[in-house]
């Protein structure tokens, strides 16, 4: 949403992400995953019915994504549990 990655290198990101939690059924897909890699899906093609210079990462995922951080404020906050921490 900050821009800071391309939407392909994003997409790359979660598609991969996805995969990981998909491929062990033990360890499952979070719902906030789940939602974060829906919002993706809907910015990689055109949608029947939009114009031909629509983009789909605008009309479809960014959209999607602010509803997720909506949802799950809590683990989108910069200073949540779930980042990454430095050494």
């Amino acid at each position: 949403m900050a821009g800071r990655l391309s939407f392909e290198a994003a997409d790359a990101a979660v598609n991969w992400l996805h995969y990981f939690c998909y491929v062990d059924a033990e360890r499952g897909i979070p719902d906030f995953s789940t939602a974060v890699h829906a919002a993706f899906d809907q910015g990689e093609y055109a949608h029947a019915g939009d114009p031909p210079d629509t983009d789909p990462v605008e009309k479809y995922t960014r959209p999607l994504l602010a509803q997720v951080a909506t949802d799950y404020g809590s683990l989108c906050a910069p200073n949540n549990s779930l980042r990454a921490r430095r050494p």
